[in-house]
């Protein structure tokens, strides 16, 4: 009975941004080729381990829901760095990174 894991996966992912900022390193898009792979024949496929199914499937919803951010206050909106959301997400963009290899390319060659 893949049909309503299926359904619930796919109605997930509607939930579940792309960021492009991060074309071939994003979580969504990941998770989506992932799904492609274990619902190769979309509703129709046979699942081997409906449980395991199940508990990815939560597993994918409580971090979409923000679940544990949520359930686990902080007294301030920063990781370990020091760094904000919003300055880790510009640093963790293709842009930068393609900037960082080049620069480090070039330090590597002087």
């Amino acid at each position: 009975m893949a049909a309503p894991r299926y359904r619930k996966f796919m109605k997930l992912l509607g939930h579940w941004c792309v960021d492009k900022d991060k074309v071939g390193r994003d979580l969504g898009s990941f998770i989506r080729s992932q799904l492609a792979v274990e619902f190769k024949l979309g509703e129709a496929t046979q699942l081997a381990n409906e449980t395991e199914c199940d508990e990815k499937y939560e597993s994918l919803r409580k971090i979409s829901s923000n679940f544990y951010k949520n359930a686990y206050t902080r007294a301030k909106e920063y990781g370990s760095t020091g760094l904000d959301y919003e300055t880790c997400k510009g640093i963790t963009s293709n842009e930068v990174m393609i900037e960082l290899t080049t620069k480090s390319a070039e330090d590597i060659s002087k």
